[in-house]
């Protein structure tokens, strides 16, 4: 694709604190993609590494580079808030700054969102990473109902992780979400998207996410996010209580609703939260643990060593041509 001006832009939001080398890795990400009408919006959370050195001397070269040093580090979700804030492109995407793109994930994106005017959201699935290695691969989601809160109910009721919050976004509509330094603000973010416009997954990798974030556990990650700290022992009760709120009065987004409405959706997201967490997930932890002490391989572990396998093929096969 070409890096025409009749391009729309992409900001790309990259919040950082005190993760230079990781940060440098990130950047080298966009900078590798084959659309390059964008913008890379970095704010900086008062970081007391050399963030400050590499990022002065990247805008040398590189005029895409948006820079923003913030005198005290004011927060997690604050830095991520941020960053959107900044943004002036059309379209719009999270890049933590320990994480990776594909060489190709922004363009597949913008030619979806470009031909599809009623989706919200795109993405595809999601690599986490140790040290290069693979340990688990997430698959993005579809919610292409016609009816908005239904569309949004149906996030809340199959929601497990929240790596979709790193899909590309239309600006705007992203720009009305609130932002809350709280567990669960992830799923609450994206479930505004769901109710804003369609989402949809692209079937390929387009995003590589490091397993030793912020987020590599719940009682490090309430920490961050300044949350009590039996919130770190209760995270989905966490999420589902506030999805009362969130749909029933707090979020903007849902204001063309009767209050009532909103209100009754709220109680049905917590709801379904709950449901799908004590009725879906626990009994498949429960089961892949019995499993495993039998020595028996879960459905996923299976599917895991052949995806693991084929990717070692394909790596002995590039790696022979």
């Amino acid at each position: 694709m070409s890096s025409s001006n009749h391009l729309p832009i992409v900001s790309v939001g990259v919040p950082s604190y005190n993760r230079v080398e990781s940060l440098e890795r990130a950047i080298d990400s966009i900078l590798a993609q084959t659309y390059q009408h964008l913008e890379i919006v970095i704010s900086d959370n008062a970081s007391t590494d050399q963030t400050e050195d590499y990022v002065r001397e990247l805008m040398k070269r590189e005029p895409r580079v948006r820079y923003y040093r913030q005198p005290v580090n004011f927060g997690l979700a604050r830095n991520f808030e941020y960053v959107l804030e900044k943004a002036t492109g059309k379209y719009f995407i999270f890049l933590a700054d320990d994480d990776t793109f594909e060489p190709e994930t922004i363009e597949k994106y913008v030619d979806f969102m470009e031909a599809n005017p009623d989706y919200s959201l795109v993405s595809g699935d999601f690599d986490l990473v140790d040290e290069g290695k693979l340990i688990f691969r997430e698959l993005a989601v579809d919610y292409g109902g016609s009816i908005p809160i239904l569309r949004t109910l149906k996030f809340y009721a199959e929601v497990t992780l929240g790596s979709i919050f790193h899909g590309l976004m239309r600006r705007e509509q992203g720009q009305r979400i609130p932002f809350y330094s709280t567990l669960g603000a992830a799923w609450h973010f994206v479930a505004s998207l769901v109710y804003q416009g369609k989402v949809k997954r692209l079937d390929f990798v387009g995003y590589n996410k490091e397993a030793g974030g912020v987020s590599a556990g719940f009682h490090g990650y309430a920490r961050n996010l300044g949350e009590k700290k039996i919130w770190g022992y209760f995270p989905i009760l966490k999420a589902a209580k506030d999805t009362i709120s969130e749909i029933g009065w707090s979020n903007r987004v849902y204001h063309d609703l009767n209050p009532l409405v909103r209100v009754i959706a709220g109680c049905a997201g917590c709801l379904l939260i709950l449901g799908h967490y004590g009725l879906v997930i626990k009994p498949r932890t429960w089961a892949g643990k019995i499993l495993r002490t039998l020595h028996i391989k879960t459905p996923n572990e299976r599917r895991f060593q052949k995806l693991t396998t084929n990717l070692s093929q394909e790596q002995k096969t590039q790696a022979s041509s």
